[in-house]
């Protein structure tokens, strides 16, 4: 201190005025930056938080879409009819008919872009599943799970648990299925696809490249993938990090904590209590706080240079400085309690200057981020509300169309409800018998203006052939859309001076029409006209009103069902009647049948079995006469032995008749007998009684025996087959790669020679090599197509129905790009439909067009044609051409492996091409021949068994 007090006044000041500048550049640097970042940590929490409030918000509306679907299923008295079906099938053929048709139903609702990965229904009472569109669950139990528990008496949602079938987390939506009077048929459920909600949780509109946010269950598993690590693994590791650590105790906020991968981020963790979910929001700290950190920099570059110069310039200058300092220092005070409109005048070029502009720079962007994220949390809470209204709309109208089979009813009242919420006007247009366009309703406030409409409708009637409009709709089952209606093109429809008065007049200014459709058929349109409200429509609107003519169009179908299953039961209860007064009028004639029946009946009582009566057929049966049989029972007389006959009389009690049962019978001559017994109980004359039929199978037991043996014989031989067929192909792929090695050789060898001996050898020993490479390599194609045609015997056949016609374009397409400068005339029958392995039948039929196009090289004018003919009542398919043809005196050899009619010079080939067409027609049971003529063209037919997919 003292010898700062023996400095001179220039000094003092100097070095008062620097070491004070230094203290206060300090305090007002650490001071801006600790606000900055302060603000800045707070503006990235906020949006970090709208986030995390956005993706719960989709979350649940996502969930809540799969409920709805789930509803609607159940809803369908076409789901509840096929299960009925499904539980009263006759057989395991007709039931595996109603599951097919059951999953048909299913299968186009569980696509990998649809909400649901799969559904099964399961058995109300055991729990198995009877159905499902993964066919390896079917036959499985699921009663000790809790969707199908609670699943039984009302729609149910089971939150997030992990599934050991898939070894990964799953998420289940489940709900009764009943009948009108209220009979449980099965459970529905329904597993959600669960990386379509990932995609909901990791979507972001933010820019940002460290932006990363994901969902964890109770047991501190991933549930989503995260953003930064695109290891599918993940899913399967815990995460223990402090965020999640309080989130799954029940609690949400932010805080700054290192996430999985251990680096530093900035997090926000919301508790979904109601799905009990963990959903992190997070950005890492180095990104949220860069601005912070460049302005830091840029503060410690400016004080450095104020120093320096105030180091210079204290003498003249401390005063000035003095006051913008304390100006700043003032500045940054207020503005850090919070009055962001504080800038500094930038009225200097100096340190101070720079400073003020540095510090205005920031203020700019966190008041300009500040204003982003109050817009940004305004326009989301108005996207919630418009959505939630929306939801709110649709459940409202599900509602209606579910309370009547009245569809015309529940159309008005829908169109009612959706004026004025989300239309001025609202018409509903159906199909009629006649293929006509039939309005039903027409909503409005203005009572005037509704019979404004239907006079529009009456006296100007829509243009079944117009491009535009309601039929245009109905004919594509597409909505026309128009967010602006222009008065000008509305007029331009007008036709006449008075219609266009009348579309003046209706005011219309945005306008949605959209079809209903249920199962790929149009019944009619919906159209929502907005008007003198002077609102517009956008794309959610749309989406909206689509939602809608769907849930109104699966009400059309099943009402028209309804009435349906109505007229039918009417009908039946008519033959019933019919059919009652049929059998009084049998009764009388069944003694006569009774008694001529060349089957073996009897009649006996109820309980003690004494025979009432029997046919002349059980007389020559048994070798016992008519009166020998009356009033005794089979024991008396010895036909069959007590347990036999206890074990007839039990099932009748139990089932009420046995049918078809083979038992043994002694004759009165002790022959013993084979009998295929069917006993009915029956009234006859109002007394409980007995009706047997009973046929003599001896000798077609003997028969069954002969073909046991048989079978047992063929099953051996087939086993031995089996082994022959193994040991041939592993002897195919031996031959085949012990063959292909010197091949190899020969070939390399020859090219060896050619290229480095090639100045050495006269033109002869040239030839003579590239014949032999040539002839090497001929030989390799050779095995390689013996071995395909070897293949092709074996080959497993999946057989589908689908367009030929398209096969042979795809093929013709793929030949001529092959060849373009070819010019080749061709001729395809369209829509043959066949059903057949589409793979195997594809490369049958690139054998035949690939000859075709080969044959006709050397015609100017080629033709190839493909069509199907009529022969026998038979359909024959064909490949035509018009190129060098073949003798039909060697027609037989056409289907021979390796059997060749043209030179190799003339056109090239290995001759088993159509040794494989013949090979893959067999397989399906059809027939191939050929036809030719030399140099006139060849054609070949082939059939194929239509009963294959029945």
């Amino acid at each position: 201190m003292r010898r700062f007090l023996h400095l001179n006044l220039t000094t003092k000041v100097t070095l008062t005025f620097v070491l004070f500048a230094l203290a206060l550049l300090t305090i007002v640097g650490v001071l801006a930056y600790d606000i900055g970042r302060t603000n800045l940590e707070q503006a990235t929490y906020s949006d970090l938080l709208s986030s995390a409030v956005e993706k719960e918000a989709a979350l649940e509306t996502w969930l809540a879409s799969g409920q709805t679907q789930i509803a609607n299923l159940i809803a369908s008295p076409v789901i509840a009819d096929y299960i009925a079906d499904l539980h009263s099938a006759p057989d395991a053929a007709a039931a595996q008919s109603i599951r097919n048709k059951l999953i048909g139903e299913l299968v186009p609702r569980s696509q990998p872009d649809d909400i649901f990965a799969a559904f099964i229904l399961l058995d109300p009472d055991s729990g198995m599943v009877i159905a499902a569109t993964d066919v390896s669950e079917e036959g499985t139990f699921k009663e000790d799970r809790p969707y199908f528990i609670n699943g039984k008496n009302a729609p149910y949602l089971q939150n997030i648990y992990f599934s050991l079938r898939c070894q990964c987390v799953a998420m289940t939506a489940a709900a009764p299925v009943r009948t009108q009077e209220g009979q449980l048929l099965a459970v529905l459920a329904g597993r959600f696809n669960l990386p379509n909600m990932g995609e909901i949780i990791r979507r972001s509109s933010d820019l940002r490249r460290t932006f990363d946010a994901y969902l964890v269950n109770t047991s501190s598993l991933f549930v989503t993938q995260p953003r930064q690590l695109s290891d599918p693994a993940i899913l399967q590791r815990g995460i223990r990090t402090e965020g999640v650590r309080r989130c799954l105790a029940g609690s949400s906020g932010s805080l700054l904590d290192a996430d999985y991968r251990g680096v530093a981020v900035m997090s926000v963790y919301r508790w979904l209590s109601t799905r009990n979910l963990c959903l992190v929001v997070e950005i890492d700290q180095r990104e949220a706080l860069e601005p912070v950190q460049n302005f830091a920099a840029t503060l410690a570059l400016i004080a450095g240079l104020a120093l320096a110069g105030a180091s210079l310039v204290a003498v003249g200058l401390a005063s000035t400085i003095t006051r913008p300092i304390l100006a700043l220092k003032d500045g940054v005070s207020r503005f850090g309690s919070g009055e962001l409109q504080v800038r500094f005048p930038e009225t200097s070029t100096d340190e101070l200057g720079a400073l003020s502009h540095e510090f205005n720079m920031m203020a700019n962007s966190i008041t300009e981020k500040e204003t982003q994220l109050q817009n940004y949390a305004k326009t989301l809470e108005d996207r919630v509300k418009e959505r939630t209204h929306q939801l709110t709309f649709l459940s409202d109208a599900s509602r209606m169309l579910s309370e009547s089979f009245d569809y015309a009813d529940r159309l008005k009242q829908v169109a009612s409800l959706a004026v004025p919420q989300i239309a001025d006007w609202c018409s509903v247009d159906i199909l009629n018998k006649d293929g006509r366009l039939e309005r039903i309703a027409v909503v409005h406030s203005d009572p005037r203006k509704i019979e404004l409409a239907f006079e529009l409708e009456r006296k100007y009637p829509s243009d079944p052939d117009s491009k535009v409009g309601l039929y245009n709709v109905v004919r594509t089952r597409k909505p026309e859309f128009y967010s602006q209606l222009p008065l000008d093109l509305l007029l331009a429809s007008a036709k006449d001076e008075k219609h266009a008065a009348l579309l003046r007049e209706l005011q219309m200014r945005s306008l949605i029409i959209v079809p209903l459709v249920a199962h790929g058929h149009a019944l009619g349109t919906i159209s929502l006209v907005m008007a003198e409200s002077g609102r517009q429509y956008d794309e959610s609107t749309l989406a909206l009103a689509e939602d809608l003519a769907s849930r109104a169009g699966l009400l059309i179908d099943n009402a028209k069902l309804y009435q349906e299953t109505k007229e039918l039961n009417t009908d039946l209860e008519r033959r019933v009647q019919e059919r009652t007064e049929q059998l009084r009028l049998s009764e009388e004639k069944f003694y006569k049948a009774f008694k001529d029946s060349p089957a073996a009946i009897s009649i006996a009582s109820l309980p003690d079995g004494h025979w009432i009566d029997v046919n002349e057929a059980v007389e020559k049966m048994t070798g016992f006469s008519r009166e020998e049989l009356l009033g005794r029972t089979s024991t008396d007389v010895g036909l069959v032995d007590d347990q036999t006959r206890l074990i007839i009389l039990e099932a009748i009690r139990d089932q009420g008749a046995v049918r078809n049962v083979e038992i043994q019978m002694h004759t009165k001559s002790h022959e013993v007998i084979d009998v295929l017994l069917s006993v009915e109980q029956v009234e006859l004359n109002g007394k409980p009684s007995l009706l047997a039929i009973q046929y003599d199978i001896t000798e077609r037991k003997r028969v069954e025996r002969e073909i046991r043996r048989l079978n047992d014989d063929l099953e051996q031989r087939g086993i031995a087959l089996e082994a022959a067929n193994k040991e041939l192909e592993a002897f195919s792929y031996s031959v085949s790669h012990d063959l292909r090695a010197p091949l190899r050789s020969v070939d390399g060898f020859s090219q060896a020679l050619l290229e480095d001996y090639y100045d050495l050898m006269d033109e002869t020993g040239r030839d003579f090599l590239n014949r032999i490479r040539k002839e090497s390599q001929r030989m390799g194609q050779l095995i390689d197509d013996l071995i395909a045609l070897s293949r092709f015997t074996r080959t497993e056949m999946n057989l589908s129905h689908f367009n030929l016609s398209e096969v042979v374009r795809e093929i013709l397409t793929e030949l001529a790009a092959q060849e373009p400068e070819r010019e080749v005339k061709l001729e395809i029958q369209d829509q043959v439909m066949v059903c057949a392995d589409k793979r195997l039948l594809q490369v049958a039929l690139q054998n035949l067009l690939g000859n075709a196009w080969k044959f006709t090289s050397k015609k100017p004018d080629a033709c190839i044609s493909f069509g199907v003919i009529y022969k026998d009542d038979a359909k024959e398919y064909f490949v035509r051409d018009n190129g060098a043809g073949f003798d039909m005196a060697y027609a037989h050899k056409l289907f021979g492996a390796f059997q060749r009619l043209h030179a190799m010079t003339e056109f090239t080939g290995t001759g088993i091409g159509l040794a494989i067409v013949a090979r893959v027609i067999h397989r399906h049971g059809g027939s191939v021949r050929a036809e030719g003529v030399i140099n006139a063209g060849a054609a070949f037919y082939f059939t194929l068994d239509d009963r294959a997919c029945e």
